[in-house]
Formats: C-alpha cells, structure tokens, sequence
C-alpha cells in the first residue's frame, strides 16, 4: 500500500459519477486516517466525506480516490 496520506485534506472537493444521472459532490470532512470500522487487514486508509445530494457521510479509501484509472470518483478541486 503506498502513502497516499499527505495527498489529501479537508476541504477537497471529490465527484462521485452515479449510473442514474448527475454527478454527487462531496467535501473531505476529515483528514486521512485509518478507517475506524474496517476488519481489513491492513486497514485502509480513508477519508471521511460529506456527500452534498443525500446529505450522507462515508468513507472513502483513499486508494480509490486517487486512483487514476477509477472512472467513477475522482478530485475536483483542491483546498488550499
């Protein structure tokens, strides 16, 4: 697993591509840490996310946020 912990912090701005129609946007919330929940082993590290059309919170691996041949997900914009 590589570290991917300083590519990400609050304030990012992430687009999540829904099958069913416009694109879900969501806000990191927290900065990466390992996921609270997980049973995996190693446990992934993830961000927590509010996401703006369901007003919902996940986790996200970060893994999958970065990773650039994920279509689905990906880093709009960037806090500063």
């Amino acid at each position: 697993m590589r570290n991917y912990t300083w590519y990400m912090k609050i304030g990012d701005l992430l687009r999540y591509w829904k099958i069913e129609g416009a694109p879900a946007l969501g806000l990191v919330t927290k900065d990466p840490a390992t996921h609270p929940d997980s049973t995996q082993v190693p446990v992934p590290i993830v961000v927590e996310v509010f996401w703006y059309d369901d007003c919902s919170y996940t986790y996200e691996e970060l893994e999958n946020v970065l990773d650039p041949e994920e279509q689905s997900l990906e880093v709009v914009s960037e806090a500063r």
